[in-house]
C-alpha cells in the first residue's frame, strides 16, 4: 500500500517535481505488482485523519513532498508502518525507516529560478540536502548532471545514486509537407543489404540519412553503399553527434529501425517524441512499444519493407496520423519504464535492509 501527501505531488502538475511525481505515482498504479494507492489533502489542516489514519490502513511505503506536515504530523503516525519513505526533493530528517529520495535540480546560490516554490528558501534547502541527502538509502535524479552536483557538492555516495529520466515534453512536429523527402535509419549490418536493396528501389528523390554509431561501422557502410549505388543519395551521420542526429531525425518523412541486437526502445520513443512515423523490425517489444502508431516489417527477409516505406513516404496523412498518436504513446511509454526503474529502486533499497 502507497500513502501519498497529495497537496503538492498530485495537486501541482504544471510544477516540475510536482508534474515528475504525478506521472510517476500514476503510472506506478498500473505495474503488474499491485498498489494501493490512497491519497490525502492538506494533512495539516485536519492531524486528527492522520491519527485515524494509522491505525486504518498500515502503509508499506509513504511518498511525501511535504517536509514540514508530514515531520510534524504524519511521521509520528504513519512511519511506524512505512517499510520505506520515498521523499520528493528533500527527504525527513525524523524518519528511521529506509529513505528514497527524488531531487530534480541541485540548488544554486539564487536556487534554480521558478522550478521550487517561492516558500523555501534555497539556503535552508541547501543545508537540509547537505544533513540528509548522505543518510539517504537511495538518491534519484532526473538527469546525469544533477547526479554530478549531488555527489560533488552534498556528498551523495555515486553508487547510491539512479538517473531515471522523466518524459520529455514532445516537440511540436513538422507537417509532412514541411520535412525533408528523406529516410533517417539506423541499420545493424545484418539487415543493410535488404534494407539498401528496399531504398534502392525508391524514387531516386528520396535521400537517406544513415545512422552510424551501432553494429554498422564506417567501412561497412561504405562497402554496402558502393554495392547498391546509393553513395550519391545518402549521407552518414554519426548518432553519436546528438545535435545533428535530432534535427536530420525531425525532419526525416521516416525512421527505418533495423537493430541487429535487442531492440533499444529509446530509440524508437526519440523519434516519436520528435514527431518522425517509425517503421521497426517487428518483435514484441517494438510492437509494444509502436503499438498503432508505427509499422513493423519482418527481417532478415525484408519482404514487406519496400511496401511499408512506400506507403508511408506517398500518403502524408498516414505521417500525421502515426505523429499524432507517436507523440502521445511516447510519453506513456517514457513513465511506464520510469515507473518500472522505480519500482525496482524500492526492491534494491528494502532488499538491501533485510526487510524483503
Amino acid at each position: 500500500m502507497i500513502a501519498i501527501d497529495g497537496r503538492w505531488a498530485l495537486a501541482r502538475p504544471e510544477h516540475p517535481l510536482g508534474r515528475y511525481s504525478y506521472h510517476l505515482i500514476t503510472e506506478l498504479a498500473f505495474l503488474s505488482r499491485p498498489y494501493d494507492l490512497y491519497v490525502y489533502g492538506d494533512l495539516s489542516a485536519d492531524p486528527e485523519t492522520v491519527k485515524r489514519w494509522r491505525f486504518l490502513l498500515p502503509v508499506d511505503l509513504l511518498i511525501t513532498p511535504n517536509r514540514v506536515t508530514w515531520e510534524q504530523m504524519a511521521f509520528p503516525q504513519a512511519s511506524g508502518s512505512a517499510a520505506l519513505v520515498h521523499a520528493m526533493d528533500v527527504p525527513p530528517l525524523v524518519s528511521r525507516r529506509p529513505r528514497v529520495v527524488t531531487v530534480m535540480a541541485a540548488p544554486g546560490r539564487e536556487g534554480p529560478a521558478g522550478a521550487f516554490p517561492a516558500r523555501l528558501a534555497d539556503a535552508y534547502r541547501r543545508q537540509m540536502m547537505a544533513w540528509t541527502l548522505p543518510r539517504a538509502a537511495l538518491v534519484m535524479t532526473a538527469d546525469d548532471a544533477t547526479r554530478d552536483q549531488l555527489v560533488a557538492r552534498f556528498g551523495v555516495r555515486p553508487d547510491r545514486v539512479r538517473v531515471i529520466p522523466g518524459t520529455p515534453r514532445p516537440e511540436e512536429p513538422m507537417a509532412p509537407s514541411l520535412k525533408a523527402l528523406a529516410i533517417a535509419a539506423v541499420i545493424g549490418h545484418s539487415h543493410l543489404p535488404a534494407a539498401l536493396e528496399a531504398v534502392d528501389q525508391l524514387p531516386p528523390a528520396v535521400a537517406l540519412w544513415l545512422g552510424c554509431g551501432g553494429s554498422a561501422s564506417w567501412s561497412d557502410i561504405e562497402r554496402a553503399l558502393a554495392r547498391h549505388h546509393l553513395a550519391g543519395r545518402t549521407a552518414v551521420v554519426d548518432v553519436g553527434d546528438q545535435d545533428e542526429w535530432r534535427q536530420r531525425l525531425r525532419k526525416a518523412q521516416v525512421f527505418l529501425y533495423l537493430p541487429d541486437g535487442p531492440t533499444d526502445p529509446a530509440v524508437m520513443l526519440e523519434a516519436m517524441m520528435l514527431g518522425t512515423p517509425v517503421v521497426a523490425s517487428r518483435n514484441p517489444l517494438a510492437a509494444d512499444v509502436l503499438g498503432d502508431a508505427g509499422l513493423l516489417v519482418d527481417v532478415p527477409s525484408g519482404d514487406n519493407l519496400l511496401p511499408a516505406l512506400s506507403q508511408l513516404l506517398a500518403h502524408p496523412e498516414l505521417q500525421q496520423t502515426f505523429i499524432e498518436k507517436g507523440q502521445v504513446r511516447a510519453q506513456k511509454q517514457f513513465w511506464r519504464n520510469a515507473a518500472k526503474r522505480t519500482h525496482e529502486a524500492y526492491l534494491e533499497v528494502l532488499a538491501a535492509r533485510g526487510i524483503l
